[in-house]
């Protein structure tokens, strides 16, 4: 090749050099090269926001997780609470128809008592003065000393007699002609009593009132209430439980012997506590039986048992913490009381 053949060629490389560089440097200094960049920046832009995305995705899809099982678990607490909302409306019903049953119950249940103790006011009516059939009551009387009209049952004669008079004068032998209602309910026998005497003087300062219960065991039961004036009227009473075993003798507290004091008496005369003053006694007792105290020294008297009751009323001049009258007046009565 002649040197004529290789200029030509080197005159298009020289030109191609040039032509690239010019290209070259109006590439990198024109708007060009801008848009490449932003358009590289817009798709890293784009890979941040897919980033974003799938990461979005997946909290969307725990918190759906989320809401089905508390749809899953609210319907699941739903099913049980009307369940159990069924189970509350069958146990009213059945309530209400143990209401309405139980109502009839006790309709029925007054009615025989009215019918029993109207029939026990007829024997009452016939027997002998020292035999006398309890009442039947389906709610104990108030214990306050008033015997407010309607809360006792019929009330029957009562001789009180005169006993005697012990280590002093006495200051009236005459027998005392009482009134005396009881009445009785499965744990309770309940006796009132309005004896004619004056409200208490300064010689026999005392008044007592004991109730010896006898049901034929060999504890015969010994309950007291006493009152004097050196406390106000009328709340100035206390109540005494003793026991006497009959084979041997033996005489106590209740609550020495592991008993217990099981008396609830009050009283209140007509004078309202004027010494001396002529008048009545009106004195209320509730007398818990054994089988509501379980106490062995205290009655045994089921319903429809009979138990015999002394009941003896004495005017005391003192009496000391050993049970001690110095002077004091006697009355009492016995009764069989047919429970």
């Amino acid at each position: 090749m002649s040197q004529v053949e290789y200029k030509p060629v080197l005159i298009v490389l020289i030109i191609s050099l040039l032509v690239g560089a010019g290209a070259g440097y109006v590439f990198g200094q024109s708007q060009i090269a801008g848009y490449k960049e932003e358009i590289d920046g817009q798709e890293r832009e784009n890979l941040e926001l897919q980033g974003q995305q799938s990461k979005l995705q997946e909290d969307f899809d725990a918190i759906q997780y989320q809401l089905e099982s508390a749809m899953t678990n609210l319907s699941s607490n739903y099913e049980e609470l009307v369940g159990a909302y069924n189970a509350l409306i069958l146990n009213y019903n059945a309530l209400v128809e143990l209401s309405l049953n139980y109502s009839t119950l006790i309709e029925t249940y007054n009615e025989q008592t009215l019918n029993y103790n109207a029939l026990i006011g007829v024997y009452n009516g016939l027997a002998r003065e020292d035999v006398f059939m309890s009442y039947w009551t389906p709610t104990p009387p108030k214990i306050d000393g008033f015997a407010e009209e309607g809360e006792w049952l019929t009330f029957r004669n009562l001789t009180l007699s005169y006993e005697g008079t012990f280590n002093s004068v006495p200051w009236d032998k005459t027998d005392k002609n009482a009134r005396i209602s009881i009445m009785r309910d499965g744990l309770h026998l309940y006796l009132c009593i309005v004896i004619p005497d004056d409200y208490i003087s300064q010689e026999f300062k005392i008044d007592a009132l004991f109730i010896y219960l006898d049901d034929g065991s060999e504890i015969i039961d010994n309950r007291q209430m006493l009152w004097d004036t050196k406390k106000s009227y009328p709340r100035n009473s206390w109540v005494i439980d003793e026991f006497t075993n009959r084979s041997s003798g033996e005489h106590d507290y209740d609550s020495s012997v592991g008993g217990t004091i099981d008396l609830i008496g009050q009283y209140t005369h007509t004078s309202g506590g004027s010494l001396g003053a002529k008048g009545n006694y009106t004195i209320e007792l509730d007398l818990p039986l054994r089988a509501a105290t379980g106490d062995i020294y205290d009655a045994d008297a089921p319903p429809g048992e009979v138990i015999d009751v002394e009941i003896s009323f004495a005017e005391v001049k003192e009496w000391t913490e050993e049970g001690f009258f110095d002077g004091s007046s006697h009355w009492k009565s016995i009764l069989s009381i047919i429970g």
